[in-house]
């Protein structure tokens, strides 16, 4: 990092240079503008003078026309032989600056011609520099990035998904009856996992980009520098938590603009170091080693391994074990997952930070959405408070947190007053609803939380009830900007009344439980 921190820092310096020249060049020009425009007066100048010549020669011309009566010749003549040797002298004198008048025009024009063409290569190269992609850059465009988070769906996801099926039918409730279980509880059981799994990646590589942040910032003092050139005092920024929120904005913006263009230029060498870096690694030396495997060539076997190792690094092992210990999935046995089980999850993971990252690195960066696993009404409130979790790091991204926070809670409320019989009601921010009216149309269409299946949006998966048009959670979530799901995507949903319980229910218990409770609402 800090290798990596000092070619951009020379970089950097070089921009500054040239923005030197830049400035001595127009200087320069100018300097040759005004000579030019000075030789310009000379050469009127010398135009008046051979108007005089012109006059003078008729003059002598006059001269010799006079009668015999006129002063002695041997005067006439000295007269003659002064006028004339002026006249050569003067028509001389006129010559050579015009000479030097055009020659002189012709080098100034050439230097500024010159410079000129300086200028252009000099303000290229800056272009080249500073620019969001490089020339050369491999840089995935968006639609790339929605095929790649697409083909995590159709292969990876469905991988991964058939190892955790076995794990769960083998090991879950101790073993004891999980063989027994319908596959379509165990199906929903795997399809809330996936996609806590996406979720997790997403917010951990919003994290992973705000810590080189925090660590560049906090190097170079910039929260002090910035609170200083806003005229803050140490006792503003500790009193006043707005003051601290427009600080860390800039600082943002700041960073952003150095080091996007890095970023996006070498987005794979910034990910791996994180992404692959082994768990306990003893030295610096183990972490380079990953980085060399990685900038390898893409027929590199030894490179492709790095890229998708079984085990993943520190990162991978973090987001899996954090997924695994939760308290709702401890009946699945996901703690003492076997290792073929854990690489397979590990794969996953790794796909799904690195579609995630270059999600990020976009600007406005890429969104995934709906953001909650569950749609009924009754779940909105947490999910709106695990969508605030997952952002919650990101305090130099507080315009944008505060715009998805608001979503959130505007879902939450769409949701408690939406009726059955509504197709679903808007969940977007209030502050961009004409931008993204304007951009619905043209770039894809309007994200809507819905609980009603529609065709438009939805893509019902194995699993639902064909008669059912309530949907009752969402499997695979598409990538969205600013409210507006991109491209001709659809969201995998599941239509069904009521989960999935272990064993399938018989319909008379199911006939005596309604009339227990229609008897209870009776009386």
């Amino acid at each position: 990092s800090q290798q990596q921190f000092g070619d951009y820092t020379d970089i950097q310096q070089k921009c500054d240079a040239l923005q030197q020249s830049l400035s001595e060049y127009e200087q320069r020009v100018n300097e040759l503008d005004a000579k030019e425009q000075q030789l310009r007066d000379t050469e009127q100048d010398n135009r008046r003078l051979k108007q005089s010549i012109d006059v003078l020669q008729s003059e002598i011309s006059q001269f010799k026309s006079l009668p015999a009566s006129t002063p002695p010749p041997s005067v006439v003549y000295s007269s003659h032989d002064h006028a004339s040797q002026s006249v050569d002298g003067a028509t001389a004198t006129a010559l050579a600056a015009a000479a030097v008048s055009g020659g002189g025009q012709q080098e100034i024009r050439g230097q500024i011609q010159r410079l000129k063409q300086e200028l252009a290569h000099a303000q290229k190269t800056i272009i080249e520099m500073t620019s969001v992609v490089s020339v050369n850059s491999v840089f995935p465009t968006v639609q790339e990035i929605i095929q790649q988070y697409r083909s995590i769906r159709d292969q990876r996801h469905h991988d991964t998904s058939t190892a955790l099926k076995k794990w769960i039918k083998a090991h879950a409730s101790g073993g004891h009856g999980a063989d027994k279980w319908q596959k379509f509880y165990v199906n929903q059981c795997c399809h809330e996992i996936m996609f806590d799994i996406l979720f997790a990646c997403y917010a951990s590589m919003r994290r992973y980009r705000l810590q080189i942040y925090d660590a560049i910032a906090e190097q170079l003092n910039m929260t002090q520098a910035i609170a200083d050139s806003m005229e803050l005092s140490a006792t503003d920024m500790a009193r006043d938590a707005h003051k601290q929120k427009l600080v860390r904005q800039q600082q943002y913006r700041l960073l952003s603009n150095i080091f996007g263009a890095y970023f996006k230029n070498n987005f794979k060498q910034v990910l791996q170091r994180k992404l692959m870096a082994p768990a306990n690694a003893a030295s610096e030396e183990e972490k380079d080693a990953v980085d060399d495997d990685v900038d390898g060539d893409d027929d590199d076997d030894d490179a492709e391994a790095a890229v998708s190792g079984e085990s993943g690094g520190e990162l991978v092992q973090t987001i899996l074990a954090e997924i695994v210990q939760r308290p709702k999935y401890a009946a699945y046995a996901l703690p003492d997952i076997g290792d073929s089980e854990r690489a397979s999850l590990s794969e996953y993971i790794i796909e799904c930070c690195e579609v995630c990252w270059v999600m990020l690195l976009q600007d406005p960066p890429l969104q995934i959405v709906p953001t909650h696993w569950k749609c009924d009404a009754a779940d909105a409130s947490s999910s709106s408070s695990s969508a605030a979790a997952m952002h919650e790091h990101d305090a130099w991204h507080d315009d944008e947190n505060d715009d998805e926070d608001d979503d959130a809670k505007h879902m939450q409320q769409q949701q408690q007053q939406q009726q059955p019989h509504m197709n679903g009601a808007s969940a977007l921010d209030p502050d961009d609803d004409d931008e993204n009216a304007n951009s619905s149309s043209s770039k894809g269409k309007q994200f809507k939380l819905m609980t009603v299946y529609n065709d438009d949006y939805h893509k019902r998966v194995l699993g639902s009830d064909r008669n059912c048009k309530k949907i009752l959670y969402h499997v695979w979530p598409a990538v969205a900007r600013k409210g507006v799901i991109l491209g001709d995507q659809k969201i995998d949903v599941v239509l069904r009344e009521e989960m999935y319980t272990p064993f399938k229910q018989k319909r008379n218990s199911i006939e005596s439980i309604a009339s227990v409770a229609s008897n209870a609402a009776a009386v």
